[in-house]
């Protein structure tokens, strides 16, 4: 009978899930950013934070109905948390990767004209995908759902990544992340009042960035673009 994963073993498989998406925005960068030292520091910071905000809507939903499911649907539980960790999960990794060919063949994110032409008879092959472009597609779309659905059955059968895991507390990495999405929004903030253009363009890279800023302060501390 399938057991209920543990909240320790949804982390681990979360973190798994973490190092795929960090791949995948890393590749939305393309390797120019980390090789440029005024550029690198604050792109490992945003790809680091911003792949763990992608992923944080899956983590929550699956955290906050586990034990939902395990009092109201004791025997069904495991099975529909793997369904939720596995389908909300390879959805992000999907979007991602989705995004990421789209950007790369018409310079803009998914947005809503996007959206509306996906659901629109005949819209996908308005943006150019053949038949063959299209079953393609639905292969990778296949693969990354079993290589989540892989992480999560090694994490809860076999208890992957246990022993290097075992002493993590998951408290301190949550902290770490913030401490780097703030960092990297203080840079961006920094940049955007200095006009330094290689992070600003930079940025554009990462679907759904929500850039701060704070020229006004800047200004009164006596931080003028060059």
């Amino acid at each position: 009978m399938p057991v209920l994963p543990s909240a320790r073993q949804l982390n681990r498989y979360f973190l798994i899930s973490w190092l795929f998406a960090v791949v995948q925005v890393a590749g939305l960068q393309g390797i120019r950013p980390f090789a440029e030292p005024a550029v690198a520091g604050w792109a490992f910071a945003a790809t680091l934070s911003y792949a763990f905000l992608y992923l944080l809507p899956a983590l929550l939903v699956v955290h906050l109905l586990r034990p939902l499911l395990s009092r109201a649907l004791p025997k069904a539980a495991p099975a529909l948390i793997a369904l939720l960790a596995i389908g909300l999960v390879g959805l992000t990794q999907t979007l991602l990767l989705a995004d990421h060919l789209i950007r790369s063949m018409y310079g803009f994110h998914i947005n809503g004209f996007v959206v509306d032409l996906v659901f629109t008879p005949g819209g996908i092959a308005a943006l150019g995908a053949s038949l063959g472009t299209q079953i393609a597609a639905g292969l990778v779309v296949l693969a990354l759902l079993a290589a989540q659905a892989t992480a999560y059955a090694w994490v809860v059968r076999r208890d992957g990544l246990g022993r290097w895991t075992a002493r993590v507390r998951w408290r301190w990495v949550m902290l770490a992340v913030a401490l780097l999405s703030t960092g990297e929004r203080v840079a961006y903030a920094y940049s955007a009042a200095t006009n330094f253009q290689p992070i600003l363009f930079a940025s554009e890279h990462y679907p759904l960035y929500r850039p701060l800023t704070f020229r006004k302060l800047a200004k009164s501390l006596g931080i003028d673009s060059a």
